[in-house]
């Protein structure tokens, strides 16, 4: 169980480093978490990413578009505040 929680946690921290990436790649300087589950086949992936900082409406529109592409994370379940 301790190791299903790490691996968890570790997959969680890769993504919201690559979402911090592909951030600056746009423009954007922020904070991200995302939060993983388990699918049918028991392996960890990304549901659900929270995002804070300033987004502008376009580039805020590229960033969620390239997090369902690349991260398989629907755009209901992004969630962005502005700070």
């Amino acid at each position: 169980r301790q190791g299903n929680e790490m691996r968890k946690t570790v997959i969680e921290d890769y993504c919201a480093a690559y979402i911090l990436d592909k951030a600056e790649e746009l423009g954007i300087s922020c904070r991200a978490e995302v939060e993983c589950g388990r699918n049918g086949e028991g392996l960890y992936l990304p549901k659900r990413a929270r995002l804070w900082g300033k987004f502008e409406p376009a580039v805020q529109s590229r960033l969620t578009e390239l997090l369902e592409r690349e991260l398989g994370i629907p755009a209901s379940e992004q969630t962005y505040y502005l700070t």
